[in-house]
């Protein structure tokens, strides 16, 4: 796996969505609340 750059590219990559999904927690979170409800609706 040492040889695989693609990796450490998904790796870094998923690293910075994760921080910015933790810098927007509530905007998240308010979205999940609003397509959970969208749904609730729709069925």
């Amino acid at each position: 796996m040492a040889h695989g750059g693609g990796d450490i590219f998904q790796i870094l990559s998923a690293l910075l969505v994760l921080s910015g999904l933790a810098q927007s927690t509530e905007l998240f979170l308010m979205s999940s609340v609003g397509l959970a409800g969208y749904f609730w609706l729709l069925h």
